[in-house]
């Protein structure tokens, strides 16, 4: 496979995995009602303070941690937020392995790289899923572009922000499912931010473009393109899942806190889910009125925030093959990577 990078100093999350992911656990450790022994959270003298980044800063994607902060959902939980300010995603392991932040989102995909390479992290709920009309990643072509399908892909340029198992993983495999016997030799991969990558498909520099846009952002962005495929239409639900990660001695030390933390984040999600206008509102008018309402995509939450175990498996399958663009030193299970046993709506 060619690679060819535009800018230098980029981040590539194959080169840089343990500064992207968070959290934790194995198989040990109590369900919530274990963890808290009869008692009522909201009769605790103190609440459990979790350290989050980049709280609210977003102008392109709904923050649900700042709405269920705003909602109340946190302080019934008796989950008190802190904003540790604004934290570039690839640092995102490096400062929860250095205590700055209590728990981070990521990329399924890039959480297992993250483990895989030493960090000691593990998934411990999950955030947002992909659905047909709101994918994790849509692949755009000009209007006018010959390429209809994963065949044609033999021998073309794909822009992507870098290279990690999403954003070269999902190329990847639509060209397989188009019929390319080997596409890691067949497709050149162009890195560059994904503000640069539509400018050099519009100059014919590239001829697909790999996006963590919705369809609305990229009708209203980019007219004169169409998308060619979404992770959806590979792996249905199964691939564009972004999970909580914790370090996992906070999650074994800290069960209580966890449990409550996925109940708070479980309620905010399934409001946000059922309550879309009014969450876009409540975002663009109190929590970030800098943001651009045309541009502000609101991803489809995990309405309990339990982790599927296929979705997971289905990477540590991807990543295990020997072909995999971020491929796994180690053989992973489930349990070795994620974990649903402080999740107080997760029932087996």
């Amino acid at each position: 496979m060619k690679n060819i990078i535009f800018r230098s100093g980029i981040s590539i999350v194959l080169a840089a995995v343990l500064s992207a992911g968070m959290t934790a656990c194995g198989d040990s450790g109590a369900d919530r009602s274990d963890a808290d022994a009869g008692s009522d959270p909201a009769a605790s003298e103190e609440p459990f303070v979790i350290t989050l980044p980049s709280i609210g800063t977003s102008a392109t994607n709904l923050d649900n941690i700042a709405i269920g902060i705003h909602k109340g959902f946190f302080e019934e939980e008796n989950i008190q937020i802190k904003d540790a300010g604004e934290i570039a995603i690839p640092e995102f392991v490096p400062a929860l392995l250095s205590g700055t932040i209590t728990g981070a989102t990521l990329m399924t995909s890039n959480g297992l790289a993250a483990i895989d390479n030493g960090g000691p992290i593990i998934q411990v709920g999950t955030m947002s899923e992909t659905v047909e009309e709101n994918p994790h990643m849509n692949f755009i072509v000009m209007k006018d572009s010959p390429i209809e399908g994963g065949g044609d892909l033999q021998g073309k340029k794909i822009g992507i922000g870098g290279l990690s198992g999403c954003t070269a993983g999902f190329p990847l495999e639509y060209a397989k499912q188009g019929g390319i016997e080997d596409p890691n030799d067949d497709v050149t991969f162009v890195t560059t931010p994904e503000i640069s990558l539509v400018s050099a498909l519009e100059k014919g520099e590239i001829d697909v473009v790999g996006l963590h846009s919705s369809p609305e952002q990229i009708a209203f962005l980019y007219p004169e393109t169409r998308i060619l495929f979404s992770d959806y239409d590979i792996f249905e639900d199964r691939g564009g899942d972004i999970g909580y990660y914790f370090p996992i001695e906070y999650a074994e030390e800290n069960p209580e806190a966890i449990s409550h933390f996925l109940a708070a984040v479980a309620k905010t999600q399934k409001w946000i889910n059922e309550n879309r206008e009014e969450a876009l509102k409540i975002y663009l008018e109190e929590i970030n009125p800098n943001a651009n309402a045309d541009l502000l995509r609101i991803p489809h939450f995990s309405d309990d925030a339990v982790i599927k175990q296929d979705h997971t498996e289905l990477w540590i399958d991807i990543l295990g093959a020997g072909d995999s663009i971020q491929p796994l030193e180690n053989e992973w299970t489930f349990d070795q990577v994620a974990t649903n046993k402080y999740n107080p709506n997760y029932k087996e």
